[in-house]
């Protein structure tokens, strides 16, 4: 991870404020997986149901990739005195701190096939560490907040993603695992009780420190922006983009040093997340240049095979995973393109507009360097609306903030076809956005209209009867606004909408397609005493499809779903 791209650190201690020592680190790569204790066709021995259901929907069979690392070749590594840091299942591999003379004995084993160098690594005493610089993001004026999205509907609406939020959407029952720096106080910070009170975190690892200490101060704050602007939820003041959806936080970084081994952090991240069932990674972190230039890539790597965290993230996509990563903030720097790994080829990499839809300078550029265009598509990335674990809104720039937006929203649309792939996802949000027949090296293809990207799914997964009007009510949005009916009718060549309130109010009646385009619109009075006839007009107005018809009233929203034949 970049440090222009998640936590810029005050790095002025001197090299007695902390301890260190340096030593020599590689990957061993072996040549198959004999002596495995494990088989294929016992894949819940190393695999959770909801990892193997994830397979089973998605027709993913079990692979030897699944298997894991032989237990017999890490004894053998381990018997030469080589001490092994991280194993890789995806990689058949495993990272390792060795001298020379054990680089040596272990070259010679027959069931090695190569040795590749990750270079120095840096032991540090996390305690003399200092705490995030908050400088680095540019907060934008705070601003009014309405509306049952609160601060978070710029970049909620922007994508069209309260379409979904309309008819009951919000990310139920899918798994995200969030790899990222620390989470400081998610543990205790009051905006973040939701996630406790609706036990949404299933679980949490410190993959660096080997250990479960994600929340302390040490850590950072990063995580735990990113994870709001997800799944955080305090009523009428913000929501995040898939408010239901459940979590997995793994940390991957070492706050205060940028090396190359992070990789192999986020590639143990990646394998744990598909073992345990996650159906999406957000991953705002970027790989490109280390504190030690020898480590440095280049934009050669940028190929999308080259670099462990690339390879990773793409493996994960191949398992069924949807893999949402950050541009990066490096397009007006030296470096200027995506960062690893949003150069894979089945990772959804996100880059950064602002509120009217305009690229911003930082956002990484594409493309590749084998000429793919990067990055996927955009979403809002200056002045992200985030939950603050100090106990206010806070108001972020970074692709670090348009990424997990996305990854949610994806969330959120998935819980509607959870027979999808991770791919028609994928490629559904892509040919939703804005921009998809003239894409561009800066946005991609633009910015996703997740109502589309649901009209686009529907006609794949059709399951709504084709009767002339099929309504759904939602009576959750809110208790006083519950108490409306939305009746819609055919008569004759006329479609009608009776509304029928306990209460007198004023209110706004409108008709959109999947699309977001307003069909109709116009103001009503709701009388308790009589229900309210409104016509939406001929029916011939209206193309096959899905539609919603909106009451507002105030803040409040409530919306029904038809089906016109």
């Amino acid at each position: 991870m970049q440090r222009f791209l998640l936590i810029c650190l005050i790095c002025c201690l001197s090299i007695t404020s902390f301890a260190q020592q340096h030593t020599d680190r590689y990957w061993v790569y072996f040549t198959d997986k004999q002596f495995n204790t494990f088989s294929k066709q016992s894949p819940e021995q190393f695999l959770s149901k909801a990892s193997l259901n994830r397979r089973e929907k998605q027709h993913i069979p079990i692979s030897e990739s699944d298997l894991p690392v032989s237990e017999y070749y890490i004894q053998s590594l381990e018997n030469i005195g080589v001490q092994v840091y991280v194993r890789s299942k995806w990689l058949n591999a495993v990272s390792v701190i060795m001298s020379d003379d054990q680089m040596l004995q272990v070259s010679e084993l027959p069931f090695v096939n190569k040795i590749s160098r990750v270079g120095r690594y840096q032991i540090l005493n996390e305690q003399g560490t200092p705490l995030n610089d908050q400088t680095f993001y540019r907060k934008a004026d705070n601003t009014e907040i309405t509306g049952g999205l609160g601060a978070a509907s710029n970049q909620i609406e922007q994508i069209n993603l309260d379409t979904l939020f309309d008819i009951g959407l919000s990310g139920d029952s899918m798994v995200i695992a969030v790899l990222d720096a620390g989470f400081f106080g998610v543990d205790t910070a009051t905006l973040f009780q939701s996630f406790w009170d609706k036990d949404q975190i299933l679980g949490y690892h410190n993959f660096p420190d080997n250990n479960d200490q994600v929340f302390n101060i040490y850590s950072g704050y990063h995580g735990s922006w990113v994870m709001s602007v997800i799944a955080g939820e305090v009523t009428d003041l913000f929501s995040g983009s898939a408010p239901n959806a459940d979590l997995y936080l793994y940390r991957t970084e070492i706050a205060d040093s940028e090396y190359v081994v992070e990789e192999d952090h986020w590639l143990a991240a990646a394998e744990r997340a598909d073992s345990v069932g996650a159906d999406i990674i957000n991953s705002s972190l970027g790989y490109t240049v280390f504190d030690d230039p020898t480590q440095n890539h280049t934009y050669e790597d940028l190929d999308g095979n080259t670099t462990v965290v690339t390879m990773a993230a793409d493996m994960a996509a191949s398992k069924g995973i949807l893999v949402c990563n950050s541009a990066g903030n490096e397009g007006a720097g030296a470096w200027h393109y995506v960062s690893m790994p949003s150069d894979g080829d089945s990772v959804l990499s996100v880059g950064g507009v602002d509120t009217s839809g305009i690229h911003v300078g930082f956002s990484g550029y594409g493309p590749t360097f084998d000429g793919r265009l990067k990055p996927n598509v955009v979403a809002l990335a200056l002045g992200s609306a985030v939950l603050d674990p100090n106990g206010y809104i806070n108001y972020l720039s970074g692709t670090s903030f348009s990424s997990p937006l996305l990854a949610g929203a994806c969330a959120t649309l998935w819980q509607a076809y959870p027979e999808a792939t991770n791919m028609q996802i994928l490629h559904a949000v892509e040919q939703s956005a804005h921009l998809y027949d003239t894409p561009n090296d800066s946005m991609g293809y633009g910015i996703p209209n997740f109502g589309k990207a649901y009209a686009l799914l529907d006609s794949l997964f059709p399951e709504i009867d084709t009767t002339v009007v099929d309504t759904t009510v939602d009576t959750t949005i809110d208790t006083t606004l519950s108490s409306i009916a939305i009746i819609p009718l055919l008569d004759g060549d006329i479609f009608t909408v009776i509304l029928q309130s306990l209460t007198n109010r004023e209110a706004t009646f409108a008709v959109y397609n999947l699309q977001g385009a307003l069909m109709h619109q116009e103001n009503v009075y709701l009388n308790a005493e009589m229900p309210t006839t409104v016509e939406m007009g001929n029916k011939h107005l209206y193309a096959s499809g899905i539609y919603f018809l909106t009451v507002r009233s105030g803040r409040y929203k409530q919306s029904v779903k038809v089906f016109i034949e």
